[in-house]
């Protein structure tokens, strides 16, 4: 990592083991972006690679800022025509200290002027380049000149552990001196090669942690320094796992942060917890800010010619509203003055918000995401009186209490990760890589792709043991993969209603006779998962747990739902073996949890007298714990993550869950319903690799392609005779339950198994190839390229008013010397084409129609 100074506190020295990327591979992080989990542990923990003072020092320059792989230009190091990724651009005169990790014997390089525009040509100015140890001159150059061949230095350093580089005109006095160190490398004693620009480390950095809190009033940057540290670590194959922690003086309280390091991606995690170890109440905690920390540019950031700095540029996705809107991508220039500050809604966290964002600044970034399924505040901001400094925060946002003796409690996690480059797409596509790797659940050890079949939200009242039996019947052999049965399957509330009897978590005698058991056999027997819903931390008023059980509860009102306290032990309890025994003896294979409620004002009601957020988060620690315990108890569960459609997605989630119903917007059934499942698939995919919808099958390819990600949830209908037109596979009749109609095995056959020939390549990586748009009278194309298989598509979507019916597009990760084979999915034609070709890739389509293109590298 060149671009970033993250500012930082320096502790202990620990060892570090990180892979690193092939440089040739673009789709993956190379090195450079690597070295940010090693900068960051160093940096901001004090994780230190070792106890040597080895880097380098630039003691004097004639002009400009070093560039470290860079030229004095900024511009790639360049001697002749040949270009270098490695070494050092520098201006006469110029010395630069290089410390080495350990005695050194041997010294090569490449040394010459730099070629580029201002310097071509000054054959005038002579450069000696000059290697130096213990004041005496090891080796020099020859004077070069501008445009004369470079100079190869090998020279024996005798156990040296410092060095230093210069290049000095001949007469001390000179123009154009751009000089350059290409390719040094030093071979150590140890028979270690190391390259010297790897020792490059930041300078000017203030000590700060990547966090901050109150406590009795006090800033902890002002005393926690000074309290008593100690760190641990846990090696894993792909990670590992430190332990941080600081203990007050009189042992009366102390801060953790458990902190992972990963090894196959430039990306950092942590979490910070709070123990009361003293014998009386803690001093008031408050303001905790799991992320506080400033960035600024490195030596190779400058000013435009009109004096100001590049600004910073958010990236990020709105929340779930039900509308239009839901997940809608935004990018916010933050100028100089201005402070962005987002908040949740209600106690969920993407309600408003997805707490993700990619932070763009001077062609690099980060990707940023928190992890608290609660309220939560973030503040971006550029430093007053440095306004090339940036300042990022986030954590929750109700919390100013005291902690009891032994009280320990939990925050939001964070997790960073790190790109370089000129779009900041590349950050989302490293992101993706590594949820898809590391973050997302697996299921049955494989992606969770669920293709599932259902017979409609209509049906919620009126679902019964008959008419599922024949739904799962009919979804046999259709290419469906999952029976999905939603709200109404348990003990009827006061009115009927599905909403009515959240708390009866049994099935309705009346309507299911035999149980879950019975359905969930016949999904087996006929090739089909299950999934089943359930709204566990939501209880109706009269039902079974509000009866036996009001202890567990907080209620407001007589009238309205309660809200199961997942931090009372006893409910948490209760509602986990209740569940787990539930998914177990019902061979359950999906989980849906759903969650229509704002919790907010129940945690606020809950909380003691200056305990402002207690609730909170012990409700949230009994989700994750609940979760966890579920997965535990059953590993090849799966959970879908519903609340009310996505408003619910957060860092921590994600771990446990995907999201199978991204929004109820489709609950609603709207006129522009595909267009905004177009959107949605364009914004959630830029953060989430995995998620889904969908709606009733329509047999049109628009419309069915539309509301389908990498997994979907199809809706059941068939197709009437005369007209062709899709009405619902359950018709009412006359007393309980709703008679299924029959359906078109094939036609259901051909919409599955077209979705199935592309799906597995939305989770790849990802190039909306148009701009996001509300509008129908647009195309919308999105690609999906997965560089390991060597395979990709397009979705295009020619939206009903589009006045185009042509469009050309640039493709992206396509190798212009290949020979690709394409297939259009409408047609089932194929021809083979050029790379080159493909990357600049026309299609035509009519209005309101769609097309998949699938291509193959021969």
């Amino acid at each position: 990592m060149r671009k970033l100074i993250i500012l930082s506190l320096t502790l202990s020295s620990l060892g570090f083991c990180f892979s690193q990327k092939n440089e040739s591979k673009f789709y993956l992080a190379n090195k450079d972006e690597m070295t940010f989990v090693k900068e960051f542990s160093e940096n901001c923990l004090g994780i230190t690679r070792s106890k040597s003072a080895n880097g380098i020092e630039l003691i004097q320059q004639g002009w400009g800022e070093l560039g470290i792989n860079r030229s004095i230009v900024n511009d790639s190091l360049r001697i002749e025509r040949v270009t270098y990724q490695h070494g050092f651009g520098t201006h006469a005169n110029s010395e630069i200290k290089i410390t080495l990790p350990s005695r050194a014997k041997r010294l090569t390089a490449v040394v010459g002027h730099d070629n580029n525009d201002q310097n071509r040509g000054q054959a005038s100015s002579k450069i000696n380049f000059m290697v130096v140890s213990s004041e005496k001159i090891l080796w020099k150059s020859k004077p070069l000149s501008a445009g004369d061949a470079p100079e190869k230095v090998d020279v024996q350093l005798k156990g040296a552990t410092e060095i230093r580089l210069k290049a000095e005109y001949p007469q001390k006095q000179g123009n154009w001196g751009h000089s350059d160190w290409c390719n040094a490398q030093a071979e150590l004693e140890n028979g270690e090669v190391i390259w010297l620009d790897e020792l490059y480390k930041k300078t000017d950095i203030n000590k700060e942690l990547p966090f901050s809190f109150l406590l009795d009033g006090k800033g902890s940057r002002e005393f926690l320094t000074s309290w008593k540290q100690t760190l641990s670590e846990r090696q894993l194959s792909d990670r590992i796992l430190y332990n941080l922690s600081w203990t007050k003086p009189d042992n009366s309280f102390t801060v953790t942060c458990r902190y992972t390091a990963f090894k196959n991606h430039p990306a950092v995690e942590w979490q910070l917890f709070f123990k009361n170890t003293g014998s009386i109440n803690s001093p008031v905690l408050s303001q905790v800010k799991t992320l506080d920390m400033a960035l600024k540019p490195s030596l190779k950031y400058h000013k435009n010619r009109w004096g100001f700095f590049d600004p910073l540029i958010l990236h990020g996705v709105k929340g779930s509203y039900v509308t239009k809107y839901d997940f809608m991508p935004y990018n916010h220039l933050v100028d100089v003055d201005e402070k962005v500050t987002q908040t949740s809604r209600g106690g969920r966290p993407s309600d408003k918000y997805l707490p993700f964002w990619n932070i763009e600044y001077d062609g690099n970034g980060l990707v940023a995401a928190l992890g608290w399924s609660g309220n939560w505040t973030s503040e971006f901001t550029h430093i007053a009186g440095k306004e090339n400094h940036i300042a990022m925060k986030a954590g929750m946002t109700n919390l100013e209490t005291y902690l009891n003796p032994g009280e320990e409690i939990s925050t939001p996690s964070v997790c960073l990760l790190y790109w370089e480059g000129a779009d900041a797409l590349r950050g989302n596509n490293l992101w993706r890589r590594y949820m898809k790797d590391v973050v997302v659940p697996k299921w049955d050890g494989k992606e969770p792709l669920v293709l599932a079949a259902n017979g409609g939200s209509a049906t919620l009242e009126s679902v019964n043991e008959a008419n599922q039996k024949k739904l799962i019947e009919t979804v046999e052999g259709t290419g469906a993969e999952v029976y999905w049965l939603d709200a109404g399957w348990y003990g009827n509330g006061a009115d009927g209603s599905w909403g009515s009897g959240r708390g009866n978590w049994y099935p309705e005698k009346s309507k299911f006779p035999n149980g879950m058991r019975a359905l969930s056999d016949e999904a087996h027997k006929n090739g089909l998962k299950f999934l089943l819903w359930f709204e566990s931390e939501t209880v109706s008023p009269g039902t079974l747990i509000d009866r036996e059980h009001p202890e567990y509860l907080i209620k407001l009102a007589e009238n309205e739902g309660r809200l199961l306290n997942l931090g009372n032990p006893e409910a948490f309890k209760f509602i986990t073996d209740q569940t787990s025994k539930s998914l177990a003896d019902w061979k359950v294979d999906i989980y849906r949890n759903d969650f229509n409620m704002d919790a907010e004002p129940y945690w606020k009601k809950n909380d003691a007298p200056g305990r402002m957020g207690i609730s909170e988060i012990r409700h949230i620690e009994g989700l994750y714990k609940f979760w966890d315990e579920l997965l535990k108890k059953k590993p090849n569960l799966l959970i879908d993550n519903c609340a009310s459609g996505g408003r619910r997605l957060d860092y921590e989630l994600c771990k446990r869950s995907v999201p199978l119903w991204r929004s109820d917007v489709q609950c609603e059934s709207p006129a522009d319903l595909y267009e905004m499942s177009q959107n949605q698939s364009y914004g959630l995919n830029l953060f989430l690799p995995y998620n889904s919808t969908g709606s009733t099958i329509m047999y049109d390819k628009y419309k069915d392609r539309s509301v389908a990600n990498n997994s979907v949830v199809y809706t059941l209908s068939f197709l009437k005779k005369n007209d062709k037109s899709a009405i619902p596979f359950f018709a009412p009749e006359k007393g309980m339950g709703f008679t299924p109609n029959v359906i078109n095995k094939g036609e259901v056959k051909k919409v599955f198994d077209d979705f199935k020939s592309y799906n597995y390549l939305i989770s790849c990586d990802y190039y909306p190839l148009t701009d996001f748009s509300l509008k129908n009278d647009i195309w919308m194309v999105l690609q999906y390229n997965s560089p390991e298989k060597g395979e990709g598509c397009l979705l295009c979507y020619r939206r009903p008013n589009a006045i185009f019916n042509e469009a050309e597009f640039k493709l992206n990760g396509i190798d212009a010397n290949a020979i690709y084979k394409v297939l259009y999915l409408n047609s089932g034609k194929e021809e083979e084409m050029k790379g080159e070709q493909l990357l600049r890739f026309s299609i035509r389509l009519k209005q309101g129609e769609s097309e998949i293109v699938k291509y193959i590298k021969q």
